[in-house]
């Protein structure tokens, strides 16, 4: 009888270890931590849904908000350290991308698993985010975000008869609606440009980060990429890149403080202040990031008070090629962790953030394209993105300055060359002189 007893004791107390081991072990798998940069509109709507998710997935999701200032150092750090503090984490191809590939696991076998082959994969996604997902022949990010800037301008002042009967007195040409070249640009922002109403021929923020951003976008449309990825080296040290980059450098120098059409102010703000003007009436156009406040400036609100906006991309360069009229490209992605416990939950939170239904949720809460082909095409038809935005994001290019592991140390130099130089410190050429010195020193 006792040792009946204690069979059916020692039978208990297994089949109990058993059991609770497969759960806590089920408990893990259906756990995961996630990154998001803190208070970006283009995924506070997702985040709206990520109960939705939990319940028909039972993956716990701890999304982890990360201010954007910190949030490379903070990711790099944890990814450094092995802290398993994150099993999905967020990259832009701006800074992160070449710094944590080697921390993250490939994605070659969840694609293959659920599109058929990575060449199908890459045919569902513009072709520059398809580069950018890929190093060493495999593929570690799957993008969610795309987006580039682009000007937009008040419809009413560009269609108005007298404005544009006394612009043609004055240039000899028709307005243009939009400008077309860096001249009609040019021409059109004097035009507008009366302080006296303060109104400002054109807006581009000019505060932090926003001149260096405005100078990239014009300087890789002139097909200078800063970095030549094939040599490793500058690429704007020699005639004639060295000279465009001059020149385009003192174009903004110019519109500053020869034609005087940006207003003061501009010095201090990003586009959320911009955007503020905007509404206030104070600006005929303005140039930055507006695919992140396009419901904003098609709301209701926006047009009772300025009327209608219209968008087009900021003209290329004189001399630029085609493919790459659209400028400077943002892609945001997902990645997982390598060395993760839940790689099967982590995967499963990337196929539903990519969810058609997310994906147009963010360009509905921000006007923020997704570089899903089909789905943005989409977007576009509801009229959720602007066409400036449609139009420039195919034939814009990612800043090729993210594809080295220096890439955030020269960002940061060509950030503090850029705010030296519209701060009136330095001047153009000495700017780009001191970038290419700062650049050379960095690579060394």
């Amino acid at each position: 009888m006792f040792r009946k007893l204690s069979k059916i004791i020692f039978a208990i107390f297994f089949l109990s270890v058993l059991f609770g081991t497969f759960l806590s072990s089920e408990g893990q798998s259906q756990e995961i931590s996630v990154t998001n940069r803190k208070g970006w509109r283009c995924t506070e709507g997702i985040k709206a849904n990520l109960s939705n998710f939990e319940k028909a997935s039972g993956v716990k999701t701890n999304w982890i908000d990360l201010p954007p200032g910190e949030m490379t150092a903070k990711i790099l750090a944890e990814l450094e350290a092995k802290t398993g503090a994150f099993d999905v984490i967020q990259a832009s191809v701006e800074f992160d991308i070449a710094a944590y590939y080697r921390y993250l696991r490939p994605l070659d076998d969840f694609i293959i698993k659920k599109w058929g082959s990575i060449k199908d994969f890459k045919a569902t996604i513009s072709p520059e985010a398809a580069k950018a997902i890929e190093w060493e022949g495999k593929i570690y990010y799957v993008p969610f975000h795309g987006n580039t800037q682009f000007l937009i301008y008040r419809k009413s002042l560009f269609e108005n008869p007298e404005e544009r009967t006394t612009f043609k007195k004055k240039f000899n040409y028709d307005l243009p609606i939009p400008p077309k070249t860096i001249k009609e640009l040019t021409d059109v922002a004097i035009f507008f440009t009366r302080p006296e109403k303060n109104l400002w021929g054109l807006g581009i923020p000019l505060g932090g980060k926003y001149p260096q951003h405005f100078l990239e976008h014009v300087m890789l449309g002139a097909a200078i990429d800063i970095i030549d990825l094939k040599t490793g080296k500058p690429d704007f040290l020699k005639p004639p890149k060295y000279d465009t980059m001059t020149k385009i450098s003192q174009f903004l120098h110019d519109l500053i403080n020869k034609h005087k059409v940006i207003p003061a102010g501009a010095k201090t703000m990003g586009h959320v202040e911009m955007r503020e003007m905007w509404k206030l009436g104070q600006l005929a156009m303005a140039f930055s990031w507006w695919g992140d406040h396009w419901d904003k400036l098609t709301s209701d609100e926006f047009v009772k008070a300025v009327g209608e906006t219209g968008s087009a991309p900021l003209p290329q360069w004189p001399g630029g090629p085609a493919g790459r009229s659209g400028g400077r490209m943002s892609i945001w992605s997902l990645g997982i962790v390598k060395g993760t416990k839940n790689p099967e939950a982590a995967w499963k939170f990337i196929e539903w953030f990519i969810s058609p239904e997310n994906l147009q949720t963010e360009a509905k809460t921000s006007g923020a394209a997704s570089h899903w082909i089909a789905i943005d095409k989409d977007s576009a038809a509801k009229g959720l993105l602007a066409k400036g935005l449609v139009e420039a994001l195919p034939k814009s290019i990612p800043p090729r300055i993210g594809f080295i592991k220096e890439g955030p140390q020269i960002i940061t130099a060509f950030i503090e060359e850029a705010q030296a130089m519209t701060a009136g410190t330095i001047s153009p050429k000495v700017m780009v002189d001191n970038l290419g010195k700062r650049t050379g020193e960095i690579l060394k």
